[in-house]
């Protein structure tokens, strides 16, 4: 729970509630061994039931994506740049 941001703890329930699935990506700090940092996770969670079918635990995996987001981010900006230069052309 500690990686899930507060304005989010609400979305386990309901995840659990429907069997499983992602919370999607947040935002959280992490420790780090020089300090804390902000990074983005892909966060999945998925129910823990007993042989009668209730609910007893969940089991979450947390992948650090921000190397991933980081690269979309960078090619999202070059992709602008490049229409911005291409429109300059253009207008000239």
């Amino acid at each position: 729970m500690m990686l899930i941001p507060d304005d989010r703890k609400h979305e386990e329930e309901m995840i659990l509630a429907r069997r499983g699935g992602r919370a999607g990506r947040s935002l959280r700090n992490a420790p780090r061994h020089q300090g804390r940092r902000q990074i983005e996770i892909s966060l999945t969670i998925s129910p823990i039931r007993n042989d009668a079918g209730q609910l007893v635990g969940a089991s979450k995996v947390a992948r650090d994506i921000t190397p991933q987001k980081r690269a979309h981010r960078e090619l999202e900006e070059a992709d602008t740049r490049k229409n911005e230069f291409l429109a300059l052309l253009a207008h000239d």
